[in-house]
């Protein structure tokens, strides 16, 4: 089992507890205007008024024996 699968569940209930927020699983997406085109996010974020309000990616910062530290990128909105 990869570091992904093996913290996922842990992770999800981690950003739950502190956003308040509701994930939603979902499947592969495909792009509307490109068929060719799909992603498949971890889920999708929904306010309290289960709202859609962003998508969810767990990703492990781990590689090889080491943890890496989060890179500083104001793209990314949460490390946990």
């Amino acid at each position: 089992m990869n570091m992904d699968m093996m913290y996922e569940k842990s992770a999800r209930e981690a950003f739950v507890s502190k956003t308040g927020h509701i994930i939603v699983d979902c499947g592969m997406i495909e792009s509307a205007g490109n068929k060719w085109l799909g992603f498949s996010p971890d889920g999708v974020v929904l306010n309290l008024n289960r709202e859609a309000i962003a998508l969810l990616e767990i990703k492990c910062l781990y590689c090889g024996n080491d943890w890496l530290q989060p890179m500083s990128s104001k793209r990314v909105k949460l490390f946990l």
